[in-house]
């Protein structure tokens, strides 16, 4: 039961009773200000942009150093630590560089004479970095080559020759007439992976376009002189000597077979096909013409025979030889390029190999230079200073300290 009574109350009484009502509350999570905790050492260390590692506040880069040091890295002694991967590096690199700079002071040493030639590609023939006889290696062989797209350079090595084994590939233009090639074989037993690469500089140039008939090849003869005698029948004006025998130029030079190019000429099949010579008995001409180039020149095949004409066809039906009393007409003004017989080359070529960990190590290095001109004279009575001016190539040593 709830009695209510009227009992006159002192002012002061009053607000003493609220105070102390307020100081219960509040105890008691029932309002008033909560206190806010005081941050760890942790916390207030990690506020700071510091690290805390047992018990310790320290700097990033402290702790970055301590962790080089337990990770087996080298206290530089300035307040900087190697790490233990940056130093395997550097000796690897350091051990790859003392080979390097070994194969270079055997192939310095090399005089070029017929008892230590100078090797080139392929190496041996000499001796090698520890001094030891090498066999000559005489497999090897570089062509070159420029059209109006660029330059060429081929490595063939006929001791691997099959379609399996590894070849040498262009992998870099470094310009000025620089190019490299390397070649990798496959990883032995042992997983060493060993890697040739060669530099070739030439000063080789682009060809420049001549008449037809003043074509040379690089011996100085013209091959595409226009001396046969032709049916003058059909011909307006009727002249002679106005075609290129191409069976007698094909034969008289090798490779000029591929110079023979012809939307006529076309097999289903391998082997010898026949092409309608003229039959001189009737008023119309017989003999099988077809629009095609030579040697990159327009003009017109004819089989200006009194028999039948052959060309034959491998089973992809390339051309792979041409009969006789062929003809190649050149259109007026027909022009083909006179490639660049007259140029140097020169460059180097290193062995090197990887073990499975990844160390590198020089076998041999070997200059080389030549001529696509054969020398001729004796040098003998030649007196003076001999000078050169033009690009050059090289190797050297890169030894990192760190």
């Amino acid at each position: 039961m709830l009695f209510c009574v009227k009992t006159p109350i002192n002012k002061l009484y009053v607000f003493g009773m609220a105070l102390l009502l307020a100081a219960t509350l509040a105890g008691c999570g029932g309002g008033g200000m909560a206190k806010t905790p005081t941050p760890t050492p942790a916390e207030q260390c990690k506020a700071a942009g510091n690290v805390y590692v047992d018990g310790k506040c320290i700097t990033p880069a402290k702790h970055a150093f301590n962790m080089c040091i337990a990770g087996g890295g080298r206290d530089n002694g300035d307040g900087t630590c190697t790490s233990a991967a940056d130093l395997a590096a550097v000796a690897a690199a350091t051990k790859a560089a003392k080979t390097k700079e070994k194969a270079i002071a055997a192939e310095a040493a090399q005089l070029g004479t017929s008892a230590s030639p100078d090797a080139g590609l392929g190496g041996g023939g000499g001796v090698d970095a520890d001094n030891n006889a090498v066999p000559a290696v005489t497999t090897y062989s570089m062509t070159i080559k420029r059209d109006r797209t660029g330059t060429t350079v081929k490595i063939a090595d006929t001791a691997l020759a099959g379609d399996d084994d590894p070849k040498f590939m262009q992998t870099m233009d470094l310009g000025g007439g620089r190019t490299m090639h390397t070649r990798a074989m496959k990883a032995d037993d042992d997983g060493n992976v060993e890697e040739e690469v060669v530099i070739v500089g030439t000063d080789i140039e682009a060809p420049t376009a001549v008449a037809f008939a003043k074509f040379k090849n690089a011996a100085g003869t013209a091959t595409q002189a226009l001396d046969v005698t032709t049916d003058t029948t059909n011909d307006d004006p009727a002249v002679t000597n106005e075609a290129l025998d191409v069976s007698a130029a094909i034969t008289a030079v090798a490779g000029r077979l591929s110079n023979v190019m012809a939307a006529g000429f076309s097999a289903s099949g391998s082997g010898a096909q026949s092409y309608a010579s003229d039959d001189t008995s009737t008023d119309k001409d017989e003999a099988f013409e077809t629009a095609g180039t030579y040697n990159g020149a327009p003009g017109t095949y004819r089989c200006n025979g009194a028999s039948d004409c052959t060309v034959t066809y491998d089973a992809d039906g390339k051309i792979t030889a041409i009969g006789s009393d062929w003809i190649f007409t050149p259109d007026a003004g027909a022009m083909s390029d006179q490639p660049d017989y007259d140029y140097y080359h020169y460059g180097f070529w290193l062995k090197k190999t990887t073990d499975e960990d990844g160390a590198v190590t020089y076998d041999e290095i070997e200059t080389f230079a030549g001529s696509s001109v054969d020398a001729s004279g004796s040098t003998s009575a030649v007196l003076g200073k001999a000078t050169y001016e033009g690009g050059a190539v090289g190797v050297y040593v890169h030894k990192t300290f760190k």
